[in-house]
């Protein structure tokens, strides 16, 4: 090192030397300090692994992004909120929130080459609890969701055992007869066609509406207006009575359902194999699990709107807009709803997968695309499954409204018994089932892969046994969600469903945006961008591509005053909840909102960590709130610091807890230079413990993560 400008350890300090003076000395030191940098982490750290081609990346987001909701949540949505004038507000919401927030996302895992708890810590330590609030919201998502995918396996396998006509009849030893409806297309179809069949006491066919539709209850023909109160359709006792088999209420267990059992037990062992051997794996697999959905459903609706009466059904999607409903902030409010949910943003998920990917990969490009891709899911499943409604209904012999039900009703009820009337029912049921399986267990891996790259970040030894995190990880969710497949536990999924990642979610995404704004700074994420991408090629690109001001705008004002509104949309609710008291008692409620708040709890929690952790290893306290020296921006950021800043610097911790050896920046000034430059009282306090660490720094052999990170 020079020793211009350096004062010499013999030279004792004058009265006359000015504290601006000393600052000056310090900085010009390092400044002109060759030596001190910032470690190229570019290079792939084989350890960690990373994806095999950018192409596994993207099939892997898209694999989140795009699950269960996009077949049984957006049509009803759509069709409750205006039909196809709903496409409006939720375009405008993915170009205002679903856009720039996925794009923050990619960014970040991107650039910082690490997941969510750690670039949030190397911001600010005493923020790190935001990155730990998003895991804990996919961990509480991954328990009860991997249910329905294990509903969707007792189906299959119903299917693959020939028993696709039984969930439609009502002769099976799980059904009530008093209350089992069959529709009566086939067993009452030719009632009284002659005039010759005796009339029943209660069929007066001259009334209005009368004799036009029949249906098949214990063994006689009613007539559709006559049916008695409790009557269900058979798939909806298929699965009531075989599949799930709930209790009387929430606080009521009494046996395990062993159908329900077993599919979970299949699922949880998949997730785990898939995610055996880390992202390598999981980037292999996603070749099927993301992209048989997308054929399969295009197969589903080209069958679907060959249907008799699918005109109707499409017709109530897409061809009945209600523009009214454009102008209803209640409307508003579902497609945001619906897109932040769709999209997993704050889920943690999509920054640890992009972490995996190349330096220089275009995740601008690859943001459009899971969001353009979510989007036409979303629409041609409607389309779908509204066509298949259609025929549903004439099959009923009634109005589309009728028949159109929400979330895993839609899915496991209605579904199936319009599958289960069309020509080669086995075909179109299985192709059905294994579609939201395959949906399923995509979300489900990235969801459980969240926390496991987290730890596998921190406790770097872990990296080469990352299948003991992976297995240890399912069995504590494993353990955890068991409950809900108990006959008590149906409740308890539905508790979870309502509760786990609604409003825990819309606060993960709206702090991450307000902490990288204003705590890593706007300007620091641009910078980070032109980093990424260098400079925009053309004035197009410059204001509608990657480096386009509106995304610096969005960050600080659009995303979190529209995250905001959603944590309030989120947090209305009605008790007791469906307004069924003795089913779901107080206690619902009460639990569920624990489970909501777990998330936010890991913002203090965690502060409180970050506050014994510096005290404890003798850190001045001041350095919580600010940018860590491991950050991969930080020698860029440093240099544009005032001369008083770059001081203040001195204090951060040369290494993080988990690091073996000093990591991050190095500043490269002997302790006889700080002995110096602070005073002889400022020694006492700092000069010893800054000493031993920069000589520890200048002779230790530096690595941007101390091959740790």
């Amino acid at each position: 090192m020079s020793s211009e400008g350096l004062t010499s350890p013999t030279q004792r300090r004058t009265p006359t030397d000015s504290s601006t003076v000393e600052d000056q000395r310090i900085a010009t030191a390092i400044e002109k300090d060759t030596s001190s940098r910032e470690i190229e982490v570019n290079e792939i750290d084989p350890c960690r692994g990373a994806w095999g081609n950018q192409l596994e990346f993207l099939l892997s987001t898209l694999g989140m992004a795009v699950g269960l909701g996009n077949i049984w949540r957006f049509p009803t949505r759509a069709f409750n909120n205006g039909g196809s004038a709903f496409l409006v507000p939720y375009i405008c919401c993915a170009l205002l929130f679903g856009l720039p927030a996925v794009y923050l996302e990619f960014l970040l895992g991107q650039y910082h080459r690490t997941t969510a708890p750690i670039i949030f810590r190397r911001f600010a330590p005493i923020l790190q609890g935001v990155g730990w609030m998003a895991v804990t919201v996919s961990s509480l998502v991954a328990i009860y969701y991997i249910i329905i995918i294990g509903w969707s396996t007792v189906y299959m396998a119903a299917i693959m055992m020939g028993d696709t006509e039984r969930w439609n009849k009502c002769d099976n030893a799980w059904n009530k007869l008093e209350t089992c409806l069959e529709s009566g297309i086939q067993l009452c179809k030719h009632f009284n066609s002659t005039g010759n069949e005796t009339i029943p006491s209660w069929a007066n066919l001259s009334l209005p509406n009368r004799g036009e539709f029949f249906v098949w209850l214990n063994s006689t023909c009613y007539d559709k207006v006559d049916i008695p109160p409790g009557a269900m359709p058979a798939t909806e006792q298929y699965f009531f009575e075989y599949v799930v088999k709930p209790s009387s209420g929430f606080l009521d267990f009494n046996h395990m359902n062993p159908n329900s059992f077993i599919g979970m037990n299949i699922c949880w062992l998949i997730v785990a194999l898939i995610l055996w051997k880390g992202v390598d794996y999981m980037g292999k697999a996603s070749y099927v699990i993301v992209t048989l959905p997308y054929f399969i459903i295009i197969l589903l609706f080209f069958r679907g709107i060959t249907l008799e009466g699918a005109e109707d059904g499409l017709e109530f999607y897409l061809g009945q807009p209600d523009w009214s409903k454009v102008f209803e902030a209640k409307t508003w409010g579902e497609a945001l709803k619906q897109l932040c949910f769709s999209l997993g943003i704050g889920y943690g998920g999509l920054i640890g997968m992009s972490s995996f990917s190349k330096h220089d990969n275009n995740c601008f490009r690859d943001a459009l695309i899971v969001i353009i891709g979510d989007t036409v899911m979303s629409i041609v499943g409607g389309a779908a499954v509204f066509s298949t409604l259609g025929f549903l209904a004439h099959q009923r012999g009634t109005t589309v409204p009728n028949v159109v039900q929400d979330g895993f009703s839609l899915a496991f009820v209605a579904f199936p018994e319009a599958l289960g009337k069309m020509p080669l029912p086995e075909l179109w049921s299985f192709l059905f089932f294994i579609m939201l399986f395959f949906l399923g267990i995509s979300t489900e891996v990235a969801y459980v892969n969240v926390f496991c790259s987290s730890i596998c970040d921190q406790f770097v030894s872990l990296r080469k046994k990352k299948w003991m995190v992976v297995v240890g990880w399912c069995l504590m969710l494993y353990c955890i969600g068991i409950v809900m497949v108990t006959d008590g536990g149906f409740y308890w999924f539905i508790m979870f469903d309502e509760y786990a990642a609604g409003v825990s979610s819309c606060c993960a995404v709206t702090a991450e945006v307000l902490l990288v704004a204003y705590v890593y700074g706007r300007r620091n994420q641009v910078a980070d961008m032109l980093e990424l991408f260098g400079p925009a090629k053309n004035k197009f690109t410059s204001w509608l591509g990657p480096h386009s001001p509106y995304f610096g705008f969005n960050w600080m004002f659009i995303t979190p005053t529209l995250g905001s509104v959603l944590i309030i949309l989120a947090s209305i609710r009605s008790y007791p909840y469906q307004d069924k008291p003795e089913i779901y008692p107080l206690a619902f409620d009460i639990i569920g909102w624990i489970v909501c708040l777990l998330p936010m709890a890991m913002v203090p929690i965690f502060a409180v960590f970050a506050y014994f952790e510096f005290k404890n290893n003798g850190h001045d306290l001041r350095g919580l709130f600010m940018k860590q020296r491991q950050l991969k921006s930080y020698a860029r950021i440093y240099k544009k610091m005032s001369l008083k800043d770059r001081v203040k610097q001195k204090i951060l911790p040369n290494r993080e807890p988990w690091d073996e050896k000093p990591s991050g920046y190095k500043f490269n000034v002997t302790s006889e230079t700080m002995s110096t430059s602070f005073g002889n009282s400022a020694s006492s306090t700092y000069g010893d413990t800054y000493g031993d660490d920069a000589n520890l720094l200048n002779s230790a052999s530096f690595s941007s993560h101390s091959k740790s990170q």
